[in-house]
């Protein structure tokens, strides 16, 4: 059978070599445009002609969409991408702005959540299916106006991507709630949360035995009230659902935005004060309770990316804690590290040369006690190191919250981590140790680096002790404190990449990022096991890339689907 291949030069027009222009036509044309493609990759018996849509420029000028094969030579080509865009337009054009604004953002974020596996490419079998819904919603609608709401309903999350709640890993009401929340939300916001809507059992054990495990929060009031919904900790009521999922679209969409480098929707959402009114409604209305089992939030609840109302998260926070909530200290929950010198209000240039300069002054500090010439190259240096680390400091204002409607000061945000939060977490009845950062063994005797400074301890209940009597502002041992506790320390000791040890010996939170490889219990020494001997897992998020190494598991959001958050039963 022939190539199939419709000429659409009557809505595009070439520009450049593998780039097409948006089609300039009505919805009656693009529909048409849709319906013919359709109707040349569907053979006679029925079947659909396999491969992806591409764009083909003809010499003479005409510009055609066509499918080409998935094995055919070039089938990673850019007009691919191409193909998508003209098809993403042409849906746009003749069939969101029928059903409306609302319906248009559903399909598009259907759309996009498939092309988000496909590097942009779209499969003939998936474009056929998502022609025949459209025209079978259309017809729909324009034989029935009066069925408008069921026709949004079938383009949202359940009808397109059918999710089966697992009731194994949730709380006895949490179906229900999640069921009214996936009637409202999009499909792409469905597709963010998946994890937490319906999370991964590692073991199968007694229910209420099991620890449910929260990933990095990122500053997601929505991840944690949903997390906390999941083990039966909280309760809303119809009207706080129907909030919640408005948030969570909200969300989704600066998520997206987020990961794709477009920071202006997620500045957006840090400032918009509808959400922030909506965000104090659901907590003021929420009712909290002992869960259906044990609950342990990984970190970074309080200043991030998602923060739009850090004033509703604290009673969020203080609510699941009285209910026996475990919030572990990540480094976005410290205001000392991500509000340098205590004061984001000044300008981000003025912050950033305020680094710069502090720098230079360690520069000239340490080439004084070394008796050599602070040059000017020395400074120029000092500099680009100081912008290596710090870049754009409004780009660190956004990643912490900053432009959030309602802000924690110091004195209120310390206050919080004091009476709610613990910087590591034994859990007995999963033999694991939580952390945020993690932690690895020094190599030399029971010395562990962990976020808090060095530390020593010679099973994984007295690690995760001497952590905690850490203040979270401040750092525990430097490295030239346990040198003096250790003869021959500084020999032994080596120092490898994502310690984040300053200068000065002490370790930074946000730099301190050690590798799942040297978490093993092979490489952990003493504190890779319980006092009765067993071999302890390490559950930990921070670093970029989720997933499980032997006995490590990092559930940072990071790199799985985008930044999708990520919550496991244990």
């Amino acid at each position: 059978m022939p190539t199939p291949s419709l000429n659409i030069s009557s809505v595009a027009a070439k520009s450049g070599s593998h780039a097409i222009s948006k089609p300039d036509t009505s919805a009656a044309e693009a529909r048409q445009v849709l319906r013919d493609m359709r109707a040349q990759l569907v053979r006679a018996d029925g079947t659909i002609s396999s491969g992806y849509l591409s764009i083909n420029s003809r010499k003479d000028g005409s510009v055609h969409l066509e499918t080409r094969g998935r094995h055919e030579l070039g089938s990673f080509h850019s007009d691919k991408k191409d193909a998508t865009n003209i098809v993403r337009d042409l849906i746009r054009e003749g069939y969101g702005k029928h059903l409306g604004t609302e319906s248009e953002t559903a399909l598009l974020g259907e759309l996009n959540t498939y092309l988000q596996t496909t590097d942009k490419r779209l499969g003939t079998q998936s474009f056929v299916k998502l022609i025949d819904r459209l025209e079978k919603n259309i017809a729909a609608a324009e034989a029935a106006p009066q069925t408008a709401a069921k026709v949004k309903a079938d383009v949202r999350f359940k009808a397109n991507f059918n999710l089966k709640l697992k009731t194994e890993g949730c709380a006895p009401q949490a179906k229900s709630q999640f069921g009214k929340i996936l009637d409202s939300v999009h499909p792409d916001t469905a597709s963010l949360f998946k994890h937490i809507l319906s999370p991964g059992v590692s073991k199968a054990r007694n229910v209420s035995s099991r620890t449910q495990v929260v990933g990095d929060a990122d500053g997601s009031m929505c991840r944690t009230a949903l997390s906390a919904i999941n083990s039966g900790h909280m309760q809303l009521q119809e009207p706080e659902l129907k909030l919640l999922a408005e948030v969570m679209d909200a969300e989704a969409e600066a998520s997206r935005a987020y990961d794709q480098k477009e920071d202006e929707t997620l500045l957006a959402f840090q400032k918009n004060p509808d959400i922030a009114a909506k965000l104090d409604q659901i907590v003021a209305n929420a009712t909290f309770k002992p869960g259906h089992h044990k609950l342990v939030f990984i970190g970074d609840i309080v200043h991030d990316r998602f923060c739009n109302n850090k004033a509703a998260m604290e009673p969020l926070i203080r609510g699941l804690h009285a209910q026996g909530a475990v919030f572990i200290t990540g480094n976005h929950d410290v205001y000392n590290e991500v509000n340098p010198e205590h004061n984001l209000q000044l300008d981000g240039g003025q912050i950033l040369q305020s680094l710069i300069d502090g720098e230079i002054a360690a520069g000239k500090k340490e080439a004084e006690n070394k008796h050599y010439e602070y040059t000017a190259d020395d400074a120029e240096s000092d500099r680009e190191n100081a912008l290596a680390r710090f870049g754009n400091f409004e780009d660190i204002k956004l990643q912490n919250g900053f432009h959030g409607v309602r802000q924690l000061d110091k004195a209120a945000s310390d206050k919080l981590l004091k009476e709610c939060f613990t910087n590591a977490h034994f859990d007995s009845q999963t033999n694991a140790l939580y952390t945020h950062n993690g932690f690895e063994h020094s190599g030399v005797d029971d010395v562990y680096l962990t976020a808090f400074g060095f530390l020593r301890a010679q099973n994984a209940e007295e690690l995760a002790a001497k952590m905690n009597t850490c203040d979270f502002n401040a750092t525990g041992m430097g490295f030239n404190e346990i040198a003096k506790e250790i003869p021959g320390f500084s020999s032994k000791f080596r120092e490898q990449e994502n310690h984040g040890i300053d200068k000065h010996g002490f370790i930074n939170k946000t730099a301190f990022r050690p590798d799942d490889s040297r978490m093993k219990t092979d490489q952990l020494g003493p504190a890779g096991r319980s006092k009765d001997g067993k071999a302890v897992t390490v559950i930990h998020g921070h670093n970029a890339q989720h997933g499980t190494d032997g006995n490590v598991e990092n559930l940072n959001a990071r790199s799985c689907d985008g930044v999708t958050p990520i919550t496991k039963v244990y």
